[in-house]
């Protein structure tokens, strides 16, 4: 990440452009390079499953456990602009993929076209357009230098760009590699780990896939309460779940189209939608907090979704 920051630096983007998209998609970058791997593979369910487990394990075990740990402020701008288009975003997926999978799948899965793809894709780009547009109009010079030291501290990146190119062109590269082969070790190993257990590629991609990758908007927003700055993590988390379902699931489905288990289409996709409703009252009140009670049982309702995997099988 510290890399693609001293990169955008370089070509004079603003520290508020940078944090805006650089450090809000990076979290998600191992969700993005492990379902383009499924999908080249052949595993569709790793791929989908990865997707919607990340986007279920994100406000479940992430926004659950930290707000049993210290109470979550939830920004102004998150709940009348973030929350909605995940709302949105969410709901989109469960008429855009009963589309009819060409041959050679069975009467088990839902297609998303590359044309949905591409959609999904023009979508994204609009929504970061727009959210850069509100940033740079309504921050003020305060909240500016806040926001300048915030992504430095984050990204590692010096807000004035005096490190050489050639350094942050070398970053991005080796990391770029780094995570194409991490992604394809989880892969290997997740598709390993079906086989010898006898268990679904969709029951992996959910819950160890899922988890793994969504290790870092863990790992970050547990820093962000660390600092003092609880705000952020709402925001990683909700920013992380619409880049999922908009640039993941967009990105796939603009290769060819993406195949999608119809299980997890009329089971999994449901508690997504599920946990993601159940932050509609939280966003829309005067007490705009997601308190101790209320992550209390944002993750017990994640942990009835696991316990319904085993059930399930």
């Amino acid at each position: 990440m510290s890399g693609a920051s001293r990169l955008a630096l370089r070509l004079r983007l603003t520290p508020t452009v940078i944090g805006l998209t650089v450090v809000a998609a990076g979290t998600s970058l191992p969700e993005l390079v492990v379902s383009v791997i499924a999908q080249l593979k052949g595993s569709p369910a790793l791929a989908v499953g990865n997707v919607v487990g990340s986007n279920i394990f994100n406000i479940g075990m992430v926004l659950g456990l930290l707000a049993l740990i210290r109470p979550l402020p939830i920004p102004g701008s998150t709940a009348r602009i973030e929350f909605p288009v995940l709302l949105a975003a969410s709901l989109s997926i469960l008429w855009l993929g009963r589309g009819q999978p060409p041959a050679g799948f069975d009467e088990g899965y839902g297609w998303f076209s590359p044309a949905e793809g591409r959609g999904m894709l023009v979508v994204l780009v609009i929504f970061v357009a727009a959210t850069i547009r509100s940033a740079r109009r309504l921050v003020t010079e305060t909240e500016r230098a806040e926001f300048e030291a915030e992504v430095s501290e984050v990204t590692g990146a010096e807000v004035s760009p005096t490190v050489p190119l050639a350094w942050p062109i070398a970053q991005v590269i080796l990391g770029a590699a780094g995570l194409w082969l991490g992604g394809k070790w989880l892969i290997d190993g997740s598709i390993d780990v079906a086989l010898a257990m006898g268990i679904s590629e969709r029951i992996v991609g959910l819950t160890v896939v899922a988890g793994g990758t969504g290790a870092p908007e863990l790992v970050a927003s547990i820093i962000a309460v660390r600092r003092g700055k609880a705000d952020l993590a709402v925001g990683n988390v909700l920013g992380s779940n619409i880049f999922n379902l908009l640039a993941i699931l967009g990105v796939g489905a603009s290769i060819g189209g993406l195949a999608a288990p119809m299980e997890i289409l009329q089971w999994d996709v449901w508690w997504m939608l599920a946990l993601t409703l159940l932050l509609v009252p939280l966003f829309f009140r005067a007490d705009t907090r997601i308190r101790r009670l209320e992550g209390g049982v944002i993750l017990a309702t994640y942990l009835a979704y696991i316990g319904s995997l085993i059930v399930r099988g």
